[in-house]
């Protein structure tokens, strides 16, 4: 079975290949659950592997595998993310996004990039392989939590293990960190809309105001936050409010919204049921109505198993050195739909450094670290047991 010095003999093709396979990819962003050209271009790169393909879950995805030679019990399953943002790129770079009003700007170009180069390297190695393994390339992670579809329709079922990567600004160029337990918070998003009767500024006895009931919901919205954060860590942010549209005229309503963040349902289930009160309670004081919208797709957190974790660190610090691998402190309040994953298998989300100065996730000006996607490939090869040799 290959050693990860084999690899190093052929990078000058491996890698320069898969650099510009995440630019090719780079050019063509799609937002959730329309990643057709993304889905071909990915199919063109796989298609002369040895790989069994699913027949499409969702319409966009990939599903994979790659089945030993010899007998085998178990299956690890490898993911990465394929959808793009709504944002107009700003990098300049030659191979900035060909879609107006969209780009990579979270990343998954390179994840994608990186998940090929693993079956790549894993197919070559098929008669050695013990264990079957999964390749999934999932829609729809931004917004849409394909994720969560994906795991109902038994996508991720009869795996053993899982494992997702992500590019991460801040973190030193080339470092892996991770951790057990919650490593990225669940999220359910808010809206609620005060209904009270609109009229003119200079009659307000003849109408009823909805935005004193929002600005009471508001205020009392953000108490709910810092008890809830200095108790268990949680987060609750108004995020928008729009009520009204001329200076002297009462709107008949006013809109709030905004996003909430936690690391377990039972927290998750606490702060909504909250949410909903303080709801109620703002427009009952006003003689408003209130409207109630929450989506709760994202509600299951990032939990990696203590075995998935270790496992991530070990072999990481074998790759790569102990100086390029760190156990997180602490989680970190964005959300992920890998969890879903995760909540069927036991494994690891765990984040690649791309520099420590490097622009932030979902900023016009992000561009994956095209120098950093050896080391993806590589840990993930060696998550898959497709090196038996000791790493050195």
């Amino acid at each position: 079975m290959r050693h990860p010095a084999d690899l190093e003999e052929e990078f000058p093709r491996i890698w320069s290949e898969l650099s510009k396979l995440r630019r090719d990819l780079h050019r063509i962003p799609e937002i959730a659950l329309e990643e057709y050209k993304t889905r071909d271009k990915l199919m063109t790169e796989l298609a002369s592997l040895p790989l069994e393909f699913h027949k499409p879950y969702l319409g966009t995805d990939i599903v994979a595998d790659l089945i030993p030679e010899s007998d085998w019990e178990e299956t690890i399953l490898l993911r990465a993310d394929m959808d793009g943002l709504m944002i107009q790129e700003e990098t300049g770079a030659e191979w900035e996004s060909e879609h107006p009003g969209k780009m990579h700007a979270c990343g998954h170009d390179g994840h994608m990039a990186i998940l090929v180069g693993a079956a790549r390297v894993l197919s070559s190695v098929r008669n050695k392989l013990t264990k079957r393994i999964r390749f999934v390339f999932q829609p729809g992670e931004e917004m849409r939590c394909a994720g969560r579809l994906l795991a109902e329709k038994g996508a991720y079922d009869n795996c053993d293990e899982a494992y997702a990567l992500h590019g991460w600004p801040g973190l030193g160029e080339g470092r892996i960190r991770t951790k057990e337990g919650a490593i990225m918070a669940a999220t359910d998003s808010f809206r609620f809309t005060f209904v009270g009767r609109g009229t003119h500024g200079a009659t307000p006895q003849d109408g009823i105001n909805p935005l004193p009931a929002a600005a009471r919901f508001i205020l009392e919205a953000e108490e709910l936050h810092r008890r809830a954060n200095k108790e268990h860590g949680s987060v609750v942010s108004s995020c928008i409010v729009e009520g009204g549209s001329s200076a002297n005229i009462i709107p008949d309503r006013c809109k709030v919204e905004g996003t909430t963040r936690y690391l377990s349902r039972e927290q998750g289930d606490f702060i909504v049921a909250e949410l909903k009160a303080l709801a109620q309670r703002a427009a009952a004081s006003s003689d408003t109505t209130v409207i109630e919208q929450i989506s709760r797709r994202y509600e299951i957190p990032v939990i990696n198993s203590a075995a998935g974790a270790i496992k991530v660190l070990e072999l990481a610090t074998k790759l790569f050195g102990e100086e390029n691998c760190e156990e997180a402190v602490q989680h970190d309040m964005m959300a992920e739909d890998f969890a879903f994953c995760l909540d069927k298998a036991p494994g690891c989300f765990f984040q690649l450094g791309l520099g420590e100065d490097y622009p932030t996730l979902h900023s016009p000006l992000f561009d994956f670290n095209d120098r950093v996607i050896k080391r993806g490939v590589l840990l993930f090869t060696a998550l898959a047991g497709g090196f038996d040799e000791p790493l050195r």
